[in-house]
Protein backbone atom coordinates (compact mmCIF):
# COMPACT_ATOMS: atom_id res chain seq x y z
CA UNK A 1 0.00 0.00 0.00
CA UNK A 2 1.41 3.42 -1.41
CA UNK A 3 0.70 5.96 1.45
CA UNK A 4 -0.36 9.64 0.23
CA UNK A 5 1.44 12.87 0.61
CA UNK A 6 -1.49 14.70 2.60
CA UNK A 7 -1.22 18.52 1.51
CA UNK A 8 -2.39 19.45 5.01
CA UNK A 9 0.97 17.53 6.63
CA UNK A 10 3.16 19.36 4.48
CA UNK A 11 1.37 22.78 5.66
CA UNK A 12 1.25 22.32 9.36
CA UNK A 13 5.30 21.23 8.88
CA UNK A 14 6.17 24.08 6.86
CA UNK A 15 4.27 26.24 9.60
CA UNK A 16 5.44 25.15 12.56
CA UNK A 17 9.11 25.21 11.34
CA UNK A 18 8.63 28.79 10.18
CA UNK A 19 7.51 29.77 13.17
CA UNK A 20 10.76 28.63 15.04
CA UNK A 21 12.69 29.59 12.98
CA UNK A 22 10.77 33.28 13.78
CA UNK A 23 11.67 33.04 16.95
CA UNK A 24 15.31 32.29 16.41
CA UNK A 25 15.59 35.51 14.29
CA UNK A 26 13.08 37.40 17.19
CA UNK A 27 15.67 35.79 19.52
CA UNK A 28 18.74 36.88 18.02
CA UNK A 29 17.83 40.56 16.88
CA UNK A 30 17.27 41.05 20.34
CA UNK A 31 20.81 39.95 21.60
CA UNK A 32 21.98 41.94 18.96
CA UNK A 33 20.40 45.18 19.83
CA UNK A 34 20.84 44.51 23.48
CA UNK A 35 24.50 44.16 22.99
CA UNK A 36 25.07 47.48 20.70
CA UNK A 37 22.80 49.66 23.39
CA UNK A 38 24.98 47.86 26.42
CA UNK A 39 28.13 49.09 24.15
CA UNK A 40 26.64 52.38 23.62
CA UNK A 41 25.81 52.97 27.37
CA UNK A 42 29.61 51.81 28.06
CA UNK A 43 30.93 54.57 25.71
CA UNK A 44 28.60 56.93 27.29
CA UNK A 45 30.02 56.16 30.96
CA UNK A 46 33.65 56.36 29.95
CA UNK A 47 32.44 59.93 28.12
CA UNK A 48 30.85 60.93 31.39
CA UNK A 49 34.20 59.79 33.69
CA UNK A 50 36.50 61.44 31.14
CA UNK A 51 34.39 64.93 31.82
CA UNK A 52 33.65 64.47 35.00
CA UNK A 53 38.16 63.84 35.57
CA UNK A 54 38.45 67.16 33.61
CA UNK A 55 36.58 69.26 36.56
CA UNK A 56 38.88 68.09 39.04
Amino acid sequence: MIAGVNIGDIIFQLLTIGVSIFFLIILFVFWRSSKIKREQFNRIEEKFSSIQKRDY
